[in-house]
């Protein structure tokens, strides 16, 4: 990789001009939070003076001027090859559905983009994501990843506490996302675990999905979006994570010496201490922190972008996390297929193809 100039700004193309792309709906708008605005890939970069969006590319024509006008001069495409081949970009976002993912981002490292941001997941089984994160390291890119808790400061700040000890010995995570598709929802359940435990490997999983049948699967690929119902992570320390039906978009960190959850979606963390067993201290010993930043998770992630391209910075341990996390999703449908058990990660069918579909759309 070029090294690049600490002041330059960034030429940036977008390819997926649609609602996380450029078009955030106004009805989302209200109910998210500070921390989460803004939240579509061409909002966030037109925030950072680093980067100036120069192309955008969707099959919707209307779609891609629309979002080529929020810029005032970005250039219109509806072909990728041909953005490409008009235009030298330093940093592509791509916000499309996941059958296009990998393709799109082989084609960006052929025509030397230096800093990638892309939705999740990268593919659809785990030996297209294997090969693309393989690509990815060979050519040191820069990357930053769609799931965007990772980046929030709440989040952060929650890992930071856990890792420091506020709970004693880290030993459980329980995330709370409802029950939901396999694609749509949980790559965010999978990677805020994943988040959590960086440096334990997984190594078992079973899970439990509401209308998942041996039927689904053809040639190897089950073509739509199974509705997960639970399902647990086995780390190689003991440690375990799971992921349960009860909504509310919470998280839960359980350690020898108390608990700590971040609500509502990174809403706010509460904290308490307790002593061995059931013996609760006094209601007094919960504190609550209210999450206070205005900054969302895609500005931190694509200013992290931003910062690593100009110092050359691969994060190679968040691509090997990405693998992990798509193993994870392909070993819960194969341990609901074969009753539910334990199935090691090892023993994942890498050829199974999940497409996540919904209506006929791709996740």
């Amino acid at each position: 990789m070029t090294s690049a100039d600490p002041a330059k700004v960034l030429r940036t193309g977008l390819i997926g001009c649609g609602r996380i792309g450029a078009n955030t709906r106004d009805d989302l708008k209200k109910r998210l939070g500070a921390n989460w605005l803004p939240l579509s890939h061409l909002d966030a970069a037109i925030a950072i003076p680093a980067l100036k969006v120069t192309a955008v590319c969707d099959v919707d024509q209307a779609a891609a001027v629309a979002a080529a006008d929020k810029t005032g001069y970005a250039c219109v495409y509806t072909d990728p090859s041909a953005m490409f081949g008009a235009e030298t970009l330093d940093v592509l976002m791509i916000a499309t559905r996941a059958d296009h993912r990998s393709a799109l981002i082989n084609q960006a490292i052929e025509n030397n983009i230096q800093g990638i941001h892309a939705e999740k997941p990268l593919g659809q089984s785990v030996k297209e994501v294997d090969s693309t994160i393989k690509s990815l390291k060979r050519a040191d890119i820069c990357f930053t990843y769609g799931a965007l808790r990772r980046y929030m400061g709440i989040y952060r700040d929650a890992q930071a506490r856990v890792i420091g000890g506020a709970i004693g010995e880290f030993e459980h995570l329980d995330i709370q996302f409802g029950l939901g598709g396999l694609l749509w929802v949980h790559p965010h359940s999978v990677d805020l675990i994943g988040f959590f435990f960086y440096e334990d490997q997984p190594e078992q999983v079973k899970a439990d999905f509401h209308d998942l049948t041996t039927k689904d699967i053809n040639n190897n690929c089950l073509d739509r979006d199974p509705v997960l119902i639970g399902a647990t992570i086995r780390f190689s320390s003991g440690r375990q994570a799971t992921i349960s039906p009860v909504r509310g978009l919470n998280m839960i960190a359980s350690g020898t010496e108390g608990q700590l959850a971040v609500l509502g979606d990174g809403s706010l963390i509460v904290e308490s201490n307790h002593l061995t067993g059931s013996e609760f201290k006094s209601p007094e010993t919960w504190r609550m922190t209210q999450e206070k930043s205005s900054r969302s998770g895609r500005l931190t992630a694509l200013g992290e972008l931003v910062e690593a391209v100009k110092s050359q910075t691969v994060d190679t341990a968040l691509m090997d996390n990405i693998f992990q996390q798509q193993r994870i999703l392909s070993g819960f449908v194969q341990s609901h297929l074969a009753g539910g058990g334990w199935i090691s990660l090892d023993d994942v069918d890498q050829d199974l193809r999940i497409t996540g579909a919904q209506n006929g759309l791709a996740a």
